[in-house]
């Protein structure tokens, strides 16, 4: 895959090197095998292309997706669990993490491991994410710790906005006009995005919920 960010998207993408980051976490009473969480990961990474996928920028600093090949395993970072607020800690210090947009993953995970409960922290780029598809990230981790053979299958990537448009309405003379017109401001907005100032984040939003779900044995 090789596809240039949408306007959104690439707003989200800032500079590159800021950390716009989507942060969401759950409690799980009971043991996870290591082996369980790569392979659910695993799974979900299969599922969903941008979870493979880098951002190279060209001459112009116009950002594109790039799929890796071979792609890179989501990364786990796994911390000793010592109180029932370690979570919020290290939450925090993922929303002000940035990633390496360039090399790395764009979706990583913190385990808070203890012999009785765990913590997962599911961290993503706004570009590629939402508060809701980073909590059915976590939905689908999950529902993959309790049932690791249960398949979620896959799906293709669009690699253009093109590709949601009928061709009746892409072939019109007068929206092929308005589609030039489009791209061009699309163009300088994205040039512009990519010299704006560094947003400086020192107290991300936070919300604590009450969701809570047990891991089956």
């Amino acid at each position: 895959m090789k596809r240039k960010l949408s306007l959104i998207e690439g707003t989200m993408y800032a500079d590159g090197q800021t950390a716009v980051n989507v942060v969401s976490s759950v409690k799980i009473k009971g043991s996870i095998q290591e082996s369980g969480l790569h392979a659910a990961l695993l799974k979900i990474q299969n599922r969903h292309s941008l979870l493979s996928c880098n951002i190279h920028e060209d001459e112009a600093g116009i950002p594109y997706f790039i799929e890796q090949n071979p792609a890179q395993r989501i990364d786990v970072r796994i911390v000793n669990r010592q109180t029932d607020r370690d979570w919020e800690r290290e939450s925090i210090t993922e929303c002000l993490t940035p990633f390496n947009t360039r090399n790395d993953t764009l979706v990583r995970l913190v385990w808070l491991k203890s012999e009785d409960f765990s913590d997962l922290i599911i961290v993503g780029h706004h570009c590629i994410c939402d508060g809701k598809s980073i909590l059915n990230l976590l939905d689908e981790t999950l529902s993959l710790l309790g049932d690791p053979e249960k398949e979620i299958g896959t799906y293709k990537s669009f690699s253009s906005i093109q590709d949601f448009i009928p061709a009746e309405i892409r072939n019109s003379k007068a929206n092929r006009l308005k589609i030039q017109l489009f791209s061009k401001v699309a163009k300088l907005a994205l040039f512009a995005v990519a010299f704006k100032k560094e947003i400086k984040r020192e107290k991300p939003f936070f919300y604590i919920g009450n969701l809570a779900r047990k891991n089956r044995p």
